[in-house]
C-alpha cells in the first residue's frame, strides 16, 4: 500500500494515511471555478483487494481517488460505529469526478439506486409469517409477562425411574403412551397471556429416545402416522440433539426427567406461529401458573382442514420444515438455561434479539450441513448440499437463513443491529439476516482453525458456545461478541470487527476482473452469489426473483455529473450503506465525502467510519 503525504499511521489496527497538505497525485486536475472541493485528508493508493477504513473526522473533509488512465473499482461502505441504543443518524456521502485531462470512453450509468433495491416477492406459509414476523414479538410479550409477575426460575428436581399417567410434567421417565397434561401459553381465543391463561392441554407420549421425548396434542391426533413421530424423534436424536449440544451446550433437565419434551400442538397453530420455546416454562409455578417447569419445544401440528388454527397446515409442510423448527427453538431453550442455571441469571437473561435469533439460524445451518455429509469452510452452493435432494434439504434447513439475509441485504441501512427494541417488525427481520451473517463470517474467519468437530473444528464450536452464555458476566451483544473471540485466544474491538466485516457481504465469492480477494474478504463457507442463483433455478424463485440481493448503489465515475451524486442515508447504529465506484477504461479524479445531513453537526457523525476496499 502506497500513500500520499505522512507515513502511514496505525489506528486500531487499521492503517491510515492523513495528509499533512494538499498535495497529491491529483493537482494537475484542477476542478473548475464554482466546484472547489474539500481539501482531502486521505489520498488512496490501494493495490487490488487492499482495504482503509477511516472516520470522518480523520478524513478531514474529503477521501480522493487520484485519476489514472486505466480501470479501476472501489467498494465503498459508510457505516455508524456506535454501540448504544442511539437512534437513527442523517449522514450525506457525496461524490464527484473532476475533469481530467485524457480523454475517455464511458459506459452509460446504471439505473437508479431505488430500481437497484427493489424488494424481492415472498413466497409466504405459516413458518415465514412466524420467523418473519411473529417470533420476536412473542419473545418480547412473554419477557414483559414474567417481569410483571417477578417471575423467578424454577428449582431443577432430582430424577425418578417412576413412569405411568401424570397431572403434569414429572421427574419420572416418559414412556410411549403416557398422558401429560400441560399449561398453554395461549387462550381460548388464541391470544397470549404468558402467566395468566387458564388453558389445559393433553398429550399422549408416542416416541421416546436417549434426550426427546416426542408428544401429540390428543386434540390435534389423525394426520400424523406412528412412523411420523419414530421420523420426527431420529432426526432429533441424530441431528439437532447432537449438533445442538457441541455448539451450544446441553438442556439444563430442570424436571428431572432426562428428556426434552417436542409437543405438536394445536395451541401453536392458533397462535399462528411455527414453532416456539417460552421462557415461562422454566419459572417457578407458583409465580407463573401456566409454567411447566420443565423443557419443552412447542411445534406447529398438521392442520390439513384448518380446525386449530387460521390456515389449513399440510402434513407434508409439517414433515418437511419440522426438523430445521427443532434445531433453531432447541437452540433458545438451551441459551437461556445455560444463562439460568449455569450463569445465575433470571428469566430474562438471554441476549439481544439480533444474537440469540442468529445463534438458532446458525443452529439450522450446522444441522443442515451436518445431515448433508459437509463441513464448514467449503464455500457450498445449494448444489453442494446434496443433488436430487439439494432442494429438500435447503428447504428444511437453509431456506428461512436465505430469507432473513435477503431482507437485511435489500435495506441494510435500516438494520437495528444492537437495539432491543421499539422497532419495526421489517428492521427486527433484517437484524436476524445480519445476526445470521455476521456470526457466520466471525466463525469462517476467527475460529476455522483447530482439530475437527462435529461439521466444524473444536474451535467453532466453542467459539459458539461461548457467545451462547455470554461468559461468567452474562455479556450480551458486542460485548459478548468481543468476549467470546477473546475466549478463543482473539483481541479485537466492535468497530474493528465492523471495519473488517462491511465489505464482505458485497464482496463474496466476486472476483471482479480475475482479483482472487483475500481469505478475511470471504464467507468461507458458502459462495453466497451461486447459492441464491441456485435457489432460484430449483423451484424458490418467487423468494429470489433477482439472484444474490445485495446490490450496491453503481455508480461509473466518467459519467458523474460535475456536480457530483449525493445520497442522504439515515442510519441505525452499527448498520451500512453500499456504494460500487467504478472507472470504466480510464479513472478520473473523483472525491467522496460523508457529512452531517440536515441539523446534523460534523462533530455527531465524527465516529462514522468509511471503508473502501479496492475491487480492480
Amino acid at each position: 500500500m502506497k500513500w500520499s503525504g505522512h507515513a502511514p499511521r496505525r489506528t486500531g489496527g487499521i492503517a491510515l494515511g492523513v495528509l499533512a497538505s494538499a498535495g497529491c497525485a491529483g493537482d494537475s486536475f484542477s476542478p473548475p471555478a464554482g466546484f472547489e472541493s474539500p481539501r482531502p485528508g486521505v489520498v488512496l493508493d490501494l493495490e487490488p483487494g487492499e482495504r482503509l477504513t477511516v472516520t470522518v473526522s480523520d478524513a478531514r473533509g474529503s477521501i480522493e481517488i487520484p485519476a489514472v488512465p486505466e480501470t479501476r473499482s472501489y467498494l465503498v461502505v459508510v457505516h455508524d460505529t456506535r454501540t448504544d441504543e442511539a437512534g437513527p443518524i442523517d449522514v450525506r456521502f457525496h461524490t464527484r469526478r473532476v475533469p481530467t485531462t485524457f480523454v475517455t470512453n464511458q459506459v452509460p450509468a446504471a439505473g437508479s439506486s431505488g430500481e437497484q433495491r427493489r424488494s424481492a416477492r415472498r413466497a409466504a406459509d405459516p413458518f415465514d409469517r412466524w420467523y418473519l414476523e411473529g417470533e420476536l414479538r412473542f419473545r418480547s410479550r412473554v419477557a414483559r409477562d414474567l417481569r410483571a409477575v417477578g417471575a423467578r426460575p424454577a428449582t431443577p428436581r432430582a430424577s425418578s425411574a417412576a413412569p405411568g399417567v401424570r397431572a403434569s410434567i414429572s421427574a419420572s421417565v416418559p414412556v410411549a403412551g403416557d398422558l401429560i397434561d400441560f399449561g398453554s401459553p395461549v387462550r381460548e381465543d388464541g391470544s397470549l397471556a404468558t402467566c395468566t391463561s387458564t388453558t389445559r392441554i393433553t398429550g399422549r407420549v408416542r416416541a421416546v429416545g436417549p434426550h426427546f421425548a416426542v408428544v401429540e396434542d390428543t386434540l390435534v391426533a389423525g394426520p400424523f402416522s406412528q412412523n411420523d413421530f419414530m421420523t420426527v424423534l431420529n432426526e432429533i436424536e441424530s441431528v439437532a440433539y447432537p449438533v445442538d449440544s457441541v455448539y451450544f451446550g446441553t438442556p439444563s433437565d430442570i424436571d428431572g426427567n432426562g428428556r426434552v419434551i417436542a409437543l405438536i400442538t394445536g395451541e401453536v397453530n392458533r397462535l399462528g406461529a411455527a414453532g416456539f420455546f417460552t421462557n415461562s416454562d422454566l419459572a417457578d409455578a407458583t409465580d407463573c401458573p401456566t409454567s411447566n417447569e420443565g423443557e419443552v419445544l412447542w411445534l406447529i401440528a398438521p392442520d390439513p382442514t384448518r380446525q386449530h388454527g387460521f390456515d389449513p397446515i399440510p402434513t407434508n409442510l409439517v414433515r418437511e420444515r419440522i426438523a430445521g423448527v427443532i434445531a433453531h427453538e432447541l437452540q433458545h431453550l438451551i441459551h437461556l438455561e445455560r444463562r439460568v442455571f449455569e450463569g445465575g441469571g433470571d428469566l430474562d437473561s438471554a441476549d439481544l434479539p439480533w444474537l440469540n435469533e442468529g445463534l438458532s439460524h446458525i443452529a439450522e445451518e450446522v444441522s443442515g450441513f451436518f445431515v448433508a455429509g459437509r463441513r464448514t469452510g467449503q464455500n457450498y452452493a445449494l448444489e453442494d448440499i446434496g443433488t436430487a435432494t439439494g432442494a429438500e434439504r435447503f428447504l428444511r434447513y437453509h431456506l428461512s437463513d436465505f430469507r432473513f439475509m435477503r431482507e437485511y441485504f435489500e435495506d441494510t441501512s435500516s438494520v437495528p443491529v444492537l437495539i432491543d427494541g421499539p422497532v419495526t417488525r421489517g428492521q427486527l427481520q433484517k437484524a436476524r439476516g445480519f445476526g445470521y451473517l455476521f456470526l457466520r463470517w466471525l466463525a469462517d474467519r476467527y475460529a476455522a482453525e483447530g482439530a475437527p468437530g462435529i461439521v466444524s473444528s473444536m474451535t467453532e464450536e466453542a467459539l459458539f458456545r461461548e457467545l451462547t452464555i455470554g461468559g461468567s458476566g452474562l455479556e450480551i451483544s458486542d460485548a459478548n461478541v468481543v468476549a467470546a473471540l477473546s475466549g478463543i485466544g482473539v483481541q479485537t474491538s466492535w468497530q474493528e470487527l465492523l471495519a473488517a466485516y462491511v465489505g464482505v457481504p458485497a464482496l463474496d465469492d466476486l472476483t471482479p476482473r480475475g482479483l482472487d480477494l483475500a481469505r478475511e474478504l470471504q464467507i468461507t463457507s458458502w459462495n453466497f452469489p451461486l447459492a441464491y442463483q441456485n435457489a432460484a433455478d430449483n423451484g424458490f424463485d418467487l423468494d429470489f426473483p433477482n439472484g444474490f440481493p445485495l446490490k450496491p448503489t453503481l455508480l461509473l465515475l466518467g459519467t458523474l455529473p460535475i456536480i457530483g451524486f449525493t445520497e442522504d442515508i439515515r442510519l441505525l447504529p452499527s448498520a451500512s450503506a453500499y456504494f460500487r465506484l467504478e472507472g470504466i477504461f480510464d479513472t478520473p479524479l473523483t472525491t467522496i465525502s460523508v457529512t452531517g445531513g440536515e441539523g446534523v453537526s460534523s462533530s455527531e457523525v465524527g465516529e462514522i467510519r468509511i471503508t473502501i476496499i479496492r475491487t480492480a
